[in-house]
């Protein structure tokens, strides 16, 4: 079944890299050292995961995944930033 509307940037991709940069970001802050990188790994290859498969799928072109990916780290720059201005 075709797609329509609009699709810049991938709500999936997006949604995706913020729930796994939150979710890496709460092992940093919990976790031991190995656990932590293991839980990185393991969000960033997911989040990398549902972006490919948008592509994938042809519901979305590259550059909407890569739109959402990016928009996701602007997102998590600056929740990292209000998290840092609050602990001062």
């Amino acid at each position: 079944m075709p797609a329509s509307g609009f699709a810049f940037p991938s709500g999936h991709a997006t949604t995706s890299a913020i729930v796994a940069g939150l979710l890496a970001w709460a092992a940093w802050r919990t976790a031991t050292a190995a656990t932590a990188r293991f839980c990185w790994a393991l969000a960033a290859c997911w989040a990398i995961a549902v972006g490919l498969s948008r592509i994938y799928l042809g519901v979305h072109w590259p550059t909407d995944v890569l739109g959402g990916w990016l928009y996701a780290l602007a997102w998590l720059t600056a929740a990292r930033a209000v998290a840092a201005a609050k602990r001062v």
